[in-house]
């Protein structure tokens, strides 16, 4: 699926997703004088990984949602989200509830969706604005 939407070109986004692999766009620096070719800017990664607008942090743990750890949490909320998207691979599925209750009690909010589903909502919430951090499952 690849998704058509007006992009920041300073922030990472996502620009297509498979069930094999994510497309991310690698941000521009506005500072700096070169001009590279928007093909330069795609990576395709095809493992979990974390993404905010200013952060790629590729290899995330977790395989799968079953593999979800506090620690793995611990790593989206370094990133001081206002809001965590965690996408849970091919197929909606829950986390365990006592992780669910990590966000709580830190406050932020969190919604755990499908790896489409967040891959669409991590790039509307980036282009309004919001403090926006991802984890998606790949598989």
């Amino acid at each position: 699926m690849q998704f058509n939407l007006e992009m920041d070109m300073e922030c990472f986004t996502i620009l297509s997703y498979s069930t094999e692999n994510i497309t991310i766009k690698h941000p521009i620096d506005k500072n700096s004088n070169s001009e590279r070719e928007f093909d330069s800017l795609k990576e395709e990664i095809q493992s979990s990984f974390i993404l905010s607008p200013k952060t790629l942090i590729k290899d995330w743990a977790p395989q799968s949602i079953q593999h979800l750890k506090k620690e793995n949490l611990e790593d989206l909320l370094n990133l001081s989200p206002e809001v965590v998207l965690i996408g849970t691979g091919s197929k909606l599925q829950f986390p365990a509830p006592e992780l669910m209750s990590y966000f709580w009690e830190a406050q932020i909010g969190v919604e755990i969706m499908d790896t489409a589903a967040v891959c669409r909502t991590y790039n509307i919430l980036v282009n309004e604005g919001r403090s926006t951090v991802a984890g998606l499952i790949i598989n």
